[in-house]
């Protein structure tokens, strides 16, 4: 078995620290994804087969739903109000 290096050990810290500062960067953004994918966690955690297949396809339907409203969210301003705005629309969340 390989031995880790130091390299190995700080690669799980970096990519948090980078998805940290991604989402108070995009904090619009990453509210209404986190929100409208919701659905492809829940998937992620029920789906235990080998290939996942459930997931990758909740997923890429849960995407193309989110998109237009991440659209909408950034052509009007990419404020949290608009955000918040959007992810609190009934209606939005049943297209999600």
């Amino acid at each position: 078995m390989p031995q880790k290096t130091k390299r190995d050990a700080r690669k799980p810290l970096l990519l948090a620290t980078l998805a940290l500062v991604l989402l108070f960067a995009a904090l619009p953004t990453a509210t209404v994804l986190a929100l409208g994918m919701a659905p492809t966690l829940a998937a992620m955690v029920v789906d235990v087969t080998p290939g996942r297949y459930l997931m990758k396809c909740v997923a890429g339907m849960n995407f193309a739903g989110v998109v237009p409203f991440l659209h909408r969210l950034w052509s009007t301003g990419h404020d949290l109000h608009v955000a918040l705005d959007i992810v609190t629309d009934i209606f939005v969340v049943f297209v999600m």
